[in-house]
C-alpha cells in the first residue's frame, strides 16, 4: 500500500485577525485525514528528504522513518516545525547505530544535526 505524501497549508487564524502580526495554524494532509493544530504548541514533521511520503510525527517514531534506509546509508532528514507565528525547515541527518540491550545487540534510528555527526557515529560503529 503506497503511504500518502503528507501536504502542509498555513490557515491564518481569522480569531485573532485584529492583531498586528496574525498567528497561522497549520493543517497536516495526509491522505483523508487532517490533523489540525490550533494550540500554540509547535507542530513538527520529520520528513524524508528523498522520500516525501516517508514522514513521521514523533521523534518515538523514528525508527519508521529510517526503516527503508540501508544500514551504511545516512538520510538527509527535513524537520519541519510551526510555530505560532511561523514555519521553519531545519536539515537533519539519520543514521542506523547499534545499541547494546539486555539480549545482545540492537539496531536503532538515530537523528544528529550534522552530516559529520552522522557519519562519525557510523564508522565508531565500525571501529568496535
Amino acid at each position: 500500500m503506497k503511504k500518502e505524501v503528507p501536504k502542509l497549508e498555513l490557515v491564518p487564524d481569522y480569531m485573532e485577525l485584529d492583531k498586528k502580526i496574525c498567528p497561522i495554524k497549520a493543517v497536516w494532509t495526509i491522505g483523508n485525514e487532517d490533523y489540525n493544530q490550533e494550540s500554540d504548541d509547535d507542530v513538527i514533521l520529520y520528513q524524508d528528504s528523498k522520500y516525501p511520503q516517508n514522514f513521521c510525527l514523533s521523534t518515538s517514531d523514528y525508527n519508521s522513518l529510517g526503516y527503508y534506509v540501508d544500514r551504511n546509508e545516512v538520510m538527509f532528514i527535513n524537520k519541519f516545525v510551526k510555530k505560532k507565528y511561523s514555519v521553519s525547515m531545519e536539515r537533519k541527518y539519520g543514521v542506523w547505530t547499534v545499541i547494546p540491550t539486555p539480549c545482545g545487540m540492537s539496531w536503532n534510528f538515530d537523528v544528529y544535526n550534522t552530516y559529520q555527526e552522522a557519519i562519525d557515529s557510523m564508522y565508531e560503529q565500525v571501529a568496535e
